[in-house]
């Protein structure tokens, strides 16, 4: 495991942006994990500043042959830079690509399943924090995940960004079909309801293997009891690290 993290670790530091890296480790499990059971299915973000975390699900996408979707308003650094942070590693220089260079609030669902082939197996929402912004790319997501698909909501305990903590709450009060599976990396990560215990015990596995910080802390709160790895959020119970 710690030549798994190591590397992927190193390539990510790369590319310019913040990114913790339990979260990168995290999200490639995840993606190994659906890879690993055929789980079909394209991969998105909203908000890919200079593709750092973008490159992670390039890793999936390329290895699958699946499409791959960014969509950024490129307020803060050029597309080109996505681009050259893709093709400067060999795990995503091949990846099957395309930028919107355009707000997420414009995009329909059905613009974006027809654009990439199909619908998402795993979408990060990671664009504006705005709550009404928010709550419009939650809206977009879930029309176009598949029903085994991952959303990953970013930032959403961060007190410098409140607004995604007030449309996740507002959100999934009305859309009881997706439920919170972790909490790790400042990422919260949703799935179906009926997919949660599948996820969450996947995440509970990679902490148990990691050789990160987080690993060695999950495993010492665990001995203390369950309810220092898990919480109860919208009445799922969730790993939080």
């Amino acid at each position: 495991m710690i030549n798994y993290e190591n590397k992927l670790i190193q390539d990510v530091e790369q590319i310019p942006g913040f990114l913790f890296p339990i979260a990168a480790v995290g999200t490639l499990w995840l993606l190994e994990h659906q890879e690993a059971r055929g789980y079909e299915g394209n991969l998105i973000e909203i908000g890919v500043f200079q593709g750092k975390y973008f490159s992670v699900l390039a890793r999936s996408a390329q290895r699958t042959g699946a499409s791959l979707l960014g969509i950024d308003n490129f307020m803060y650094a050029p597309e080109s830079a996505v681009h050259s942070a893709l093709a400067s590693q060999q795990a995503t220089r091949d990846v099957r690509v395309t930028i919107w260079a355009r707000e997420s609030r414009e995009c329909s669902s059905g613009e974006v399943i027809a654009k990439i082939g199909g619908n998402a197996r795993f979408i990060s929402i990671d664009g504006s924090h705005h709550a009404e912004d928010v709550v419009s790319d939650l809206a977009l997501a879930e029309a176009c995940l598949v029903e085994h698909g991952i959303i990953a909501v970013d930032d959403f305990l961060n007190p410098r960004a409140l607004g995604v903590g007030e449309a996740a709450n507002s959100y999934f009060q009305d859309h009881t079909g997706l439920r919170p599976f972790a909490l790790f990396g400042n990422k919260l990560f949703v799935t179906a309801r009926d997919r949660v215990a599948e996820y969450r015990s996947s995440v509970e596995e990679m902490f148990s293997l990691s050789e990160l910080p987080e690993g060695q802390a999950f495993r010492n709160l665990f001995t203390l009891g369950r309810d220092h790895v898990e919480q109860r959020l919208w009445g799922e119970r969730l790993i939080v690290m």
